[in-house]
C-alpha cells in the first residue's frame, strides 16, 4: 500500500537528535505570559509570548551546533528555515531564539547560528476508535485528553490514525483533537531534509513503535513501510482502510 492512501504513514514526527549537540531548554519572558483556567475543564493554561523565546544550551560535553537542537520544542537553524521558505513549506510560524546560556566550554568559543523556534499552525485529528475507543474525556475547549479512571487506556504511546478529511493541508502540523504536542510533518519535509542534509534531524512515523527513518537511504520509505507492515499488519489488509 502506498503512503498516499495509508494514514499511518502519511505524517512523520520530527525533532532534534542526539548527535553531539546541546540539549535546548526553551523559555520566554515570564512578564508576558498569559495564565488562565480553561472554561471547559478548569485546567490551568498559559500562553507564552514566543517572540521573546530564549534557550539554554545544556550539556558541558556538547561539541557542535547542529541544524536541529535536541529538546521538547522544535528549534532549527537559520539554514533550515531558509530551506523551508525557499521550498514553500507551510504550517508554521518561526520565532527567533535568543541563546541565554551555553554550558559547553567548547561551544562558548563558537558563535551559534541564528536559531528559530517553530510554532506549528497546521492541524489534523485522529480516529478515536484507535486512540482510546472513545473511553477517555476530551475537553471541548482546550482539546486535552484525560483517561478514564480505572479504564483500559492510560497515558503513553497511542495508535494515531489521522482522519485525512480533517487535515488542513499544511506541511507542519499538530494533532488537534485530542491535542497532542507532537511536531509532525509531511513526506515533503522528509524529502527536503534528505536533499538538504539537515544535520541532527530525527524523523520517525507516528506509530507507537517509532521506527527511525534513515535519511541517507534512497529506499527509506519502503524500509519503514516493511517494518510497519510486520508490526501492524491489520492496517495493510485493504487499500485505504485501517480496519
Amino acid at each position: 500500500m502506498k503512503d498516499e492512501i495509508n494514514p499511518i504513514l502519511k505524517f512523520w514526527e520530527i525533532k532534534g537528535g542526539e548527535s553531539g549537540g546541546p540539549c535546548a531548554t526553551a523559555g520566554s519572558d515570564w512578564r508576558r505570559v498569559k495564565v488562565w483556567s480553561c472554561e471547559g475543564c478548569e485546567r490551568g493554561w498559559q500562553q507564552e509570548d514566543l517572540d521573546t523565546t530564549y534557550a539554554v544550551a545544556e550539556g558541558k560535553k556538547a561539541k557542535i551546533w547542529p541544524d536541529f537542537l535536541l529538546g521538547f520544542t522544535l528549534i532549527i537553524s537559520e539554514r533550515v528555515l531558509e530551506d523551508l521558505i525557499a521550498n514553500g513549506i507551510t504550517g508554521y510560524i518561526s520565532h527567533k531564539v535568543r541563546m541565554d546560556r551555553i554550558d559547553s566550554p567548547r561551544l562558548q568559543k563558537i558563535p551559534p547560528p541564528n536559531y528559530y523556534l517553530l510554532e506549528m499552525t497546521g492541524r489534523v485529528e485522529v480516529d478515536r476508535q484507535w486512540f482510546d475507543e472513545g473511553e477517555g474525556f476530551i475537553c471541548p475547549v482546550c482539546h486535552i485528553w484525560t483517561p478514564k479512571r480505572g479504564g483500559k487506556f492510560g497515558f503513553g504511546s497511542r495508535m494515531l490514525v489521522p482522519l485525512m478529511e480533517t487535515w488542513d493541508g499544511s506541511d507542519f502540523l499538530h494533532i488537534r483533537h485530542p491535542f497532542m504536542g507532537h511536531y509532525l510533518c509531511t513526506r515533503r519535509v522528509v524529502e527536503l531534509a534528505r536533499a538538504r542534509k539537515w544535520f541532527n534531524a530525527s524523523i520517525s512515523p507516528i506509530t507507537p513503535r517509532p521506527f527511525q527513518v534513515n535519511l541517507e537511504s534512497d529506499n527509506w520509505f519502503a524500509e519503514i513501510e516493511e517494518k510497519a507492515r510486520a508490526e501492524y499488519p491489520h492496517f495493510f489488509t485493504q487499500p485505504g482502510n485501517a480496519s
